[in-house]
């Protein structure tokens, strides 16, 4: 949605609805936000709302070039309407990979959006097996919160597959020979029939579907190989190798295989023609070993430390994470980088701005790169080791949106790699550096996870988290001891909400008992409160009558501290506001929950007064979350109270700015509430937009009780599910 049409819909809520000037302070602060978040940087580009993919990088793969390969593309975007398997076989470097990789290109892009979604499962160079093929469905369809809580391979399978009926998802699954799990195969098998399977592999497997078709991947004929030296010789600047001669030359020592062509070229900036061509018919191995031990022989030191770190990552990799992992100085790490590009070992996007440039690596130079450095876990550990600060201070740069939404958006593409570093550190790095690396990021991914909705994720970087304080303070001396005991206490406390918010309270208890004990040991009040803040949320779910109570002993405490320990007194917010009174956060939080207490306890004066006084609050320290969190609960007093015009104008301008902020629990919210709204008024187009939103969003965060509320809607109205995780 655009500035434009948010100020429209704002203004026009705001002519029906507005009441007070409080209302039109709202109105008027959040244009302005969203004016001023559309403007984008210079050069950056707005994604044109691609649908949900994990594909791998054109540049890592390959554009097709010669009109044979145009021709063999639009084949299979035929064969793919008409079957529901198709599968591409043919030998090593003839290019299936790229003819798959531009295929789903275009279903990518396609304005009809046929696909919900398209998932790349590649297994060149991984151990793919069913349970990380699940996972990885689930990660592109935004599941995983909700697979990751399943205990075994049997149940993941099994919702998995209630999704896809319901979904329209595009599967490749990229060299497929080396893939040896049966029951991955058996998986695959039972894909829905509303879904789409493409299959790359070098020789012939077992029949997946009586619905199969085999196009003829044949190498490249001269005409579409000359095309393709053509434009490899002009892309490497290297036309003045243009003449007949040579392009017969290359296209026949090649084979007319694609990889082969690009990788011999890349030696013409090193060698002659005439050496190339009698490596490539040495007889020793295939021509793409011959090759690539050509290039192999032109690399020092610093050429294998880049490419040991390239093999640690599971994306294409931005330059500064790429030489911070690979422990090499600009200038260093600058010349390495132009011979292995040069080479076409590794591949680079167009781009010249460091912040946007990522490299990526054709899969046999992966391949070929494991073999020659005999690349081990020593090998991953040293990356670790090397990205560890890399990746605090990326999240510390990034930490409550200091870079804006855009700043989230590098965390999301980064995280996998982000576990993985932080992973092997804890289980094989037992040092003070280490436990405090490991602290360090849970600061500062922290409230990312929350509002993104990573909430397994964090639950696994808080016990990391946890543990590395517990083994700090074993060693401290009594005040630091004290501050590893506040920061273990914290960790347990985060854990604990998550697991109260997905309706898990004996879970909760548990790690508020934890969570009290620690802070406790850290000998000041403050920590202790934020405990007994978790302990009111569990007596709230509990219905006790004194949870308001506990409350307001949280809430009187925190406003003691407020001149103290501003810090502290902000980290009572799941999210973060920067400026003058920013640490008043907490405060804005700390009445939100005052105020869901009241209205749970259906004391809606009480619980009218203490979210319009968080709202207020949040619009004076310039907290858009904050009021988005706000005006979700207060449209669910207004609705408690039956008035349905004034909940219905607080969940819209909720909803507006939890949209514009991401954060998918308050968003859930707000489609909630219009969903039980639109059923008063029997709206049934607004009942299923709204309550499918919902429905989908409460499923990924685990939140069951919120889930079922809004499934009995849609049953009762007879509205298809297409979210089968918590139905019972």
């Amino acid at each position: 949605m655009d500035w434009k049409t948010i100020e429209w819909t704002l203004a026009f809520v705001a002519s029906i609805f507005a009441i007070t000037g409080v209302l039109a302070v709202i109105i008027k602060w959040a244009i302005k936000k969203t004016q001023n978040n559309n403007q984008l940087p210079p050069g950056r580009v707005r994604p044109k709302g691609l649908i949900s993919n994990n594909l791998p990088s054109l540049e890592s793969i390959g554009n097709l070039v010669g009109e044979g390969r145009r021709r063999k593309q639009a084949e299979i975007l035929e064969a793919i309407q008409r079957h529901r398997v198709v599968v591409l076989e043919g030998i090593g470097g003839i290019g299936k990979s790229t003819l798959a990789r531009n295929v789903v290109e275009q279903i990518v892009r396609n304005k009809g959006k046929k696909y919900n979604a398209v998932v790349w499962i590649s297994a060149k160079d991984t151990d793919v097996n069913l349970d990380s093929a699940l996972k990885t469905i689930a990660y592109v369809l935004d599941y995983h919160q909700y697979i990751s809580m399943l205990d075994t391979v049997a149940l993941k399978t099994t919702a998995i597959i209630e999704i896809l009926q319901e979904k329209n998802v595009f599967f490749v699954f990229d060299n497929f020979e080396t893939i040896t799990d049966k029951e991955l195969r058996k998986f695959i098998q039972i894909i829905p029939d509303n879904n789409r399977i493409l299959v790359t592999t070098r020789h012939d497997v077992e029949k997946l579907s009586q619905d199969q078709y085999l196009p003829e991947i044949e190498k490249l004929d001269f005409k579409d190989g000359r095309d393709v030296i053509l434009h490899e010789l002009k892309r490497q600047r290297l036309l003045k190798h243009s003449s007949d001669d040579i392009i017969k030359k290359i296209y026949e020592f090649t084979d007319g295989l694609p990889q082969a062509i690009i990788w011999a070229i890349s030696q013409l900036k090193y060698s002659t023609i005439s050496s190339i061509e009698d490596v490539a018919r040495s007889g020793r191995g295939d021509i793409f070993e011959n090759l690539f031990k050509l290039s192999w022989d032109m690399l020092d030191d610093p050429h294998k430390e880049i490419l040991k770190a390239m093999l640690f990552f599971t994306k294409p990799v931005a330059s500064k994470a790429l030489k911070s992992a690979s422990n090499l100085l600009d200038r260093g790490f600058s010349d390495a980088m132009l011979k292995l590009v040069g080479l076409s070992i590794i591949d680079a996007n167009q781009e010249i701005d460091e912040e946007i440039k990522y490299y990526s690596m054709h899969s046999w130079s992966q391949h070929f790169s494991r073999i020659k450095l005999n690349y081990n876990i020593d090998d991953e550990l040293f990356t670790a080791k090397n990205l560890g600060n890399y990746y605090v201070s990326y999240c510390e740069e990034r930490y409550g949106k200091k870079k804006g939404l855009k700043g989230f958006d590098e965390i999301e593409y980064e995280l996998p790699n982000m576990i993985k570093t932080m992973e092997l550190l804890e289980k094989h790095e037992k040092t003070k550096e280490t436990n405090l690396l490991i602290i360090n990021f849970a600061k500062t991914i922290n409230v990312f996870l929350w509002s993104r909705g990573f909430w397994y994720e964090r639950i696994l970087v808080c016990k990391m988290a946890l543990a590395a304080a517990e083994h700090l303070s074993i060693s401290a001396n009594a005040d630091k001891q004290a501050h590893y005991y506040a920061e273990a206490g914290r960790q347990a406390y985060y854990i604990g909400i998550v697991n109260f918010w997905q309706g898990k309270h004996d879970s909760a208890a548990e790690w508020a008992d934890i969570s009290l004990k620690y802070m406790q040991k850290s000998g000041s009040k403050l920590n202790i409160m934020l405990a007994k803040r978790l302990f009111a949320l569990i007596s709230m779910s509990r219905g006790e009558e004194n949870a308001t109570d506990k409350f307001s002993e949280v809430l009187d405490v925190l406003r003691d501290y407020r001149d103290i320990s501003q810090e502290s007194v902000a980290l009572f917010a799941d999210w973060i506001v920067f400026g003058e009174k920013g640490y008043l956060v907490g405060e804005v939080s700390l009445l939100q929950e005052v105020g869901i207490c009241y209205y749970r306890q259906r004391k809606y004066p009480e619980a009218t007064k203490s979210l319009v006084d968080s709202k207020n609050l949040a619009i004076e320290i310039n907290d858009e979350e904050g009021l988005a969190v706000s005006l979700s609960h207060l449209g669910h007093v207004y609705y408690g109270l039956e008035d349905y015009s004034s909940a219905k104008q607080c969940y819209t301008q909720g909803l507006l700015l939890a949209e514009k902020v991401r954060r998918k629990s308050t968003i859930a919210r707000c489609c909630e509430g219009l969903t039980k709204i639109y059923d008063k008024k029997n709206k049934w187009k607004q009942i299923e937009r709204y309550g499918l939103t919902a429905l989908d969003l409460f499923d990924k965060l685990n939140m069951t009780r919120e889930y079922q509320d809004i499934s009995s809607i849609l049953d009762r109205r007879n509205i298809k599910i297409i979210t089968k995780g918590k139905k019972q």
